[in-house]
């Protein structure tokens, strides 16, 4: 099953998986980063590389805003993840069909 990684600003990524969870159930290999407003750079990205690692260091990474913080974040993380997949614009039908077909990848 491929693993699954929610990073939004304010508390939208935590949100979004707790609405899919509601339609679709507990999701197995699925962590959610919020970017909190004033959180520490540094502390955010030590943040997504423990979730990274603990999700076998090749999730499907959704983030709201390509050119965001959490974006930005995540690419820079490439260099120690390159299997990272990163995808922007995410809304709940798209987390809800990624929850569905997950375990038909790889």
């Amino acid at each position: 099953m491929t693993s699954v990684l929610i990073c939004m600003h304010g508390k939208s990524a935590t949100a979004m998986r707790d609405s899919a969870e509601m339609i679709c159930g507990k999701q197995e290999k699925c962590a959610a980063v919020d970017f909190k407003m004033g959180q520490d750079l540094a502390d955010f990205k030590a943040q997504l590389k423990k979730e990274i690692a603990e999700l076998d260091g090749s999730p499907i990474c959704l983030t709201d805003l390509k050119g965001g913080t959490p974006f930005n974040t995540l690419v820079t993380l490439t260099k120690d993840f390159p299997d990272l997949k990163i995808i922007t614009g995410t809304n709940i039908p798209m987390l809800l069909q990624l929850f569905v077909y997950r375990t038909q990848f790889r």
